[in-house]
Formats: structure tokens, sequence, C-alpha cells
């Protein structure tokens, strides 16, 4: 995430281990500042897959 060639924006990453995910986010400065999301789970009956698919198309948007 540091290595982003634009750094004027702040950078977004993904964390899994197939069935859990964090969100991370990176804002650069003198100081880097990462911010991470709770986590998300997939593996039990009432997974959130719906919440990290909402995640992943605002991130989408985003991009634009």
């Amino acid at each position: 995430m540091l290595a982003d060639p634009n750094p004027e924006t702040p950078s977004f990453g993904m964390i899994t281990t197939g069935g859990n995910l964090i969100f991370v986010k990176l804002v650069r400065g003198e100081k880097p500042q990462y911010a991470r999301s709770d986590q998300f789970t997939l593996r039990k009956r009432q997974n959130e897959l719906y919440s990290v698919l909402q995640i992943f198309k605002r991130l989408s948007q985003l991009s634009d």
C-alpha cells in the first residue's frame, strides 16, 4: 500500500483467511496512518457476505 503511485488519495486493501475478511485503509502523510474495519466472517450461518459485497461495491465507486 505504501508503494501506491498516487499518494494524494487513500489506499485500500483487504486481509483474508478465506473465511474471514478485514479491510484496511492507508492515508499517507508525514506519518502514515492505517485504519481497519471490523472482522467479517463468511463461515457462520448468518454470514456477512452481503456486507462484504456492499464494501466492494463502494470501493469500486471510489476508483471511478
